[in-house]
């Protein structure tokens, strides 16, 4: 019984640490690209560009190049 009620605790503490990340501003969605400043999927599916370990959503193709050619620029709008 003592491992299944260890068990159960941890699930439950997983569970609380995940759902206090959710909440953080860290978590919340990109939903515009930070190059042209139009909200994602206004132009179809986003292209996901990755830099410096961070995943970032641009809208189209062509702001990949703009973003790649200055990308601290663009990083600030996306925190």
């Amino acid at each position: 019984m003592k491992p299944f009620l260890t068990a159960l605790f941890a699930i439950a503490f997983l569970a609380a640490s995940v759902s206090a990340a959710e909440n953080t501003p860290a978590a919340k969605v990109q939903t515009h690209c930070p190059v042209s400043g139009e909200k994602l999927e206004s132009m179809g599916k986003p292209v996901k560009v990755r830099h410096a370990g961070r995943t970032i959503k641009l809208c189209c193709k062509p702001c990949v190049k703009k973003f790649k050619a200055d990308p601290e620029k663009y990083l600030k709008k996306v925190k």
